[in-house]
This record gives structure tokens, sequence and C-alpha cells, in this order.
């Protein structure tokens, strides 16, 4: 099953980039948004398995990002700071290194995973 995932930026360029990254790696994008009076109603309606967004929103709009996190129980929300190369995550998980596959790992982590077949 693939991701749900949300982009939540405060630079377009983030966006464009981390869309095409993401959709590369096989993730649904669900939603693509910069503005919080958008972005926000569009997260809780669409209830994507992760939000990704940049360290302007982490930054601008942390009361936020915890209603998100309140509303939508199993959400995980990847804060990626560009500048310093370092992702956070907001769930009670702990945070990784910003690299690609520490970002990818981080969303695929957050899927819920059928059992396997007996």
């Amino acid at each position: 099953m693939a991701a749900r995932v949300f982009i939540w930026y405060g630079h377009p360029l983030f966006a464009r980039a981390m869309e095409t990254l993401l959709r590369r790696e096989g993730m649904e994008i669900v939603g693509v948004a910069g503005e919080t009076a958008e972005a926000v109603p569009a997260i809780l309606q669409s209830r994507p398995d992760v939000v990704v967004a940049d360290r302007i929103v982490e930054r601008e709009h942390p009361l936020a990002i915890a209603e998100i996190i309140r509303v939508c129980q199993r959400v995980r929300v990847l804060v990626l700071d560009l500048i310093e190369d370092g992702m956070r995550i907001y769930d009670g998980q702990g945070s990784g290194a910003g690299k690609l596959e520490a970002i990818v790992q981080a969303i695929e982590e957050a899927v819920p995973h059928a059992a396997p077949a007996a």
C-alpha cells in the first residue's frame, strides 16, 4: 500500500522538489498547499499518513502542526530542514537524518501494513 502524503510548504521550490521525489519513490501525493488557511483544512479532510513540511512551516505554524497531530492521531509530520540537512518527526518517534532514504523510510514506517496472508 502506497503512503498517502500531503506536502505543506513554506517555499514553492520545496513543494515541487518533494512532490517529484516522492512520486518517483511510489508515494501517493494527496495534496500540496503553501498557505496555512488552505493546508490545515485540506490535511484534516484528506487524513494523510504523512505530512511533509519544511522548516518555515514548523517555525511559523507550530500550533497548526499540533492541531493536525491531535485530530489525525495516526499522522506523522516530517519537518525537513534543507539548510541543516536534518529531519524532525512529530509523532513521538524521534528524528533522523535528511537523506532521501531516511525520508522515504520515515514515510513508509507511518503506513499500517496488512498482516501477511496465512
